[in-house]
């Protein structure tokens, strides 16, 4: 997998992320913790 293509599977991820962080509606700074824990758990797989 290229870093192009998995910069593009991130963004997807992320973007599905936003979509359920918007219908749940949690706080901008809970879903700012929420994202950075999830892109570490990525990173340390």
């Amino acid at each position: 997998m290229t870093t192009d293509e998995l910069n593009s599977y991130q963004k997807l991820e992320i973007a599905k992320l936003v979509k359920e962080a918007m219908l749940s509606g949690i706080s901008k700074e809970d879903f700012k913790k929420f994202i950075e824990k999830k892109i570490n758990n990525q990173s340390t797989k």
